[in-house]
């Protein structure tokens, strides 16, 4: 008997598992272990295929250890047992029960390199990737003399600066300071002296990402989208979404060559990538952000299915199973995914976008509705999820820069 363990908190619909069913040689055992907070995103249609599900307070490595082990014993401890995991905060607990329990698949000295923002620009910087300058953030000793601290910031970075967690993401706790305001307000919301945090030069221009599916050391799949807006911006009331750049451009080219770059300095095991960047507005140099081993979060994965029939989270569950990849692209283009965030205010009325392109809609909100604040994170305060597919590229980008500054409900 053979078991997949699967440690996940969201997305779970994106495994594809049905359609991986198909392909497997034998009968597996499917196990999801999943935390109470989401276990009500867990979809009928996913549990289905589970002979188990375990709900924890927390993705914790003691916990799924035992899990994992009381499972195991029922099979005789298949060595072709596999873990599986595809969400950030879990990556390196998934990579130490595989370490521990002697399974293959990606090792927790894999993701040293991607386990902080820290240690992956000290990296890249000795590769010779371009990268924002940066430094710790020290907010205990300077709590007294907050506001001098923020000025030798600004003047390290000789203007605004973004602090975040070393180790977070979705843009967590993260915040853009212009002034000695923004940073006591940040400090007061989001600083804990459980985490560490780095402050970085913030970088004005068009915000772009690259997914990627490395498999022994080679890149097999590669798309670059371009941002609507930051993704922080989403807690001001913007939407986020991508498009994929246009085909034999000159920056598609040099993005191409980035990524290969950044692949190549930080080693990553097999599985997805997401990597983020910015081509700066006055030197249009492309200069690193941050890259993830995991596939990308919201519903580019979607897109991306959309666009080329490739999935980056089936793709990992093959990949985890011993199954072929079976990467064949097949070209559907092009399709834009936008999340229209929610904003103060009592919804009166709905406000469809008119657009050239074919649209699909779907409303998280409803008529009379009181939105009393902005998104606190991306996991939240979502007005409408807009899929757009148009054939047409130039009418396609016309739509999607037209969502930017568009209302959902009046």
């Amino acid at each position: 008997m053979r078991y997949c363990f699967i440690l996940a908190v969201s997305r779970f619909s994106y495994y594809n598992i049905e359609k991986i069913l198909r392909d497997l040689p034998e009968k597996i055992n499917f196990v999801l272990i999943v935390d109470e907070e989401h276990q009500k995103n867990v979809p009928d249609s996913f549990k289905t295929h589970l002979s188990n599900i375990f709900v924890i307070e927390k993705i914790d490595f003691e916990i799924c250890k035992q899990i994992i082990k009381s499972q195991r014993k029922k099979g005789n401890y298949n060595p072709k047992d596999s873990i599986v995991c595809a969400d950030e905060k879990s990556l390196i607990t998934a990579a130490q029960l595989r370490e521990y329990f002697n399974l293959s698949g990606p090792k927790p000295y894999e993701y040293v390199p991607f386990s902080s923002k820290r240690i992956m620009k000290q990296i890249l910087s000795i590769a010779n990737v371009k990268v924002p300058k940066f430094v710790d953030f020290e907010g205990i000793l300077t709590k007294n003399e907050l506001s001098k601290y923020h000025f030798s910031l600004y003047d390290l970075f000789k203007g605004p600066y973004v602090v975040k967690p070393l180790d977070g993401g979705g843009s967590e706790d993260t915040a853009i300071i212009k002034n000695f305001e923004n940073l006591q307000k940040w400090y007061d919301k989001s600083f804990s002296y459980k985490n560490n945090y780095t402050a970085e030069q913030y970088i004005e221009g068009t915000f772009y990402l690259c997914d990627s599916f490395v498999y022994n050391k080679q890149i097999k799949f590669t798309e670059i989208s371009e941002y609507l807006c930051p993704n922080l911006n989403f807690t001001f009331g913007f939407p986020i979404g991508a498009i994929p750049l246009r085909k034999n451009t000159q920056l598609r080219e040099r993005a191409l060559n980035l990524n290969k770059e950044v692949v190549k300095a930080l080693n990553p095991p097999n599985g997805g990538l997401h990597l983020e960047f910015f081509v700066e507005k006055q030197s249009n140099e492309l200069i690193f952000l941050e890259i993830g081993a995991r596939p990308p979060g919201k519903n580019i994965c979607f897109m991306h299915e959309k666009n080329f029939d490739v999935n980056l989270y089936e793709l990992t569950l093959r990949c985890e199973l011993g199954l072929p990849l079976n990467i064949n692209l097949k070209e559907n283009l092009y399709h834009s995914l936008i999340h229209l965030a929610c904003y103060p205010g009592i919804v009166n009325k709905l406000n469809p976008p008119k657009l050239k392109s074919h649209t699909e809609i779907a409303w998280h909100i409803k008529i009379n509705d009181n939105i009393s604040r902005y998104p606190l994170s991306l996991k939240e305060g979502v007005a409408a999820d807009i899929l757009l597919q148009n054939t047409n590229y130039d009418e396609l980008l016309e739509d999607f820069y037209m969502l930017k500054t568009h209302k959902p409900y009046l």
